[in-house]
C-alpha cells in the first residue's frame, strides 16, 4: 500500500517503533486492519484517515485459519 492513493481509505489506530521501522496499523471502513509499512517520507500518527494505494505486484495475503 502507498500512503495517498486513491483505492482504499483507512483509519491508523496505533504506531509500533521496531528501531528504525515503523509499521502502522489500519482500520478499514469493513472493520478489517492491516498492518501497513510506509516509506521513510511518510509522516503519519494513530488517529489520521489516510487513503491508500494498492501496489498489487507487493501484495502477501496469507490464509488465517
Amino acid at each position: 500500500f502507498s500512503i495517498g492513493g486513491d483505492d482504499l481509505t483507512a483509519s491508523i489506530t496505533d504506531t509500533f517503533y521496531l528501531g528504525e521501522q515503523v509499521e502502522l496499523l489500519a482500520e478499514l471502513p469493513n472493520d478489517q486492519q492491516l498492518i501497513l509499512k510506509p516509506q521513510n517520507d511518510e509522516s503519519v500518527s494513530s488517529g489520521d484517515e489516510v487513503s491508500l494505494g494498492i501496489d498489487t505486484s507487493r501484495i502477501h495475503v496469507l490464509d488465517s485459519s
